[in-house]
């Protein structure tokens, strides 16, 4: 398995679009501010949505076919960081057991 990290709560819920939210297996608190979220590269293609999703020459991005489900990604991002947040360390999913 094949794991990408990224500080950035926007890459994380385009990833749990793309590709469900089993994909995302954990969200750890860093020292002195911040979170990694921690996502399971089912494709290899991480990297390349990733820098889609980044895209600032007006290029064509990465096309959303559904906001509303992207919308309700970034919401369940937020609250696993504010789990992590509140254990004061991380939050893992109940979805993916062999991270648990």
């Amino acid at each position: 398995m094949s794991l990408y990290r990224t500080r950035n709560q926007g890459v994380c819920a385009i990833m749990r679009y793309v590709y469900g939210p089993a994909v995302h297996i954990a969200t750890f608190i860093e020292q002195p501010k911040g979170a990694t979220f921690l996502i399971d590269d089912v494709e290899g293609r991480c990297a390349e949505i990733a820098r889609a999703y980044h895209r600032d020459d007006n290029g064509p991005g990465f096309p959303i076919e559904d906001p509303k489900t992207l919308l309700d990604e970034f919401i369940a991002t937020r609250h696993t960081l504010t789990a992590a947040i509140q254990d004061g360390k991380h939050w893992r999913t109940d979805l993916c057991p062999r991270h648990a």
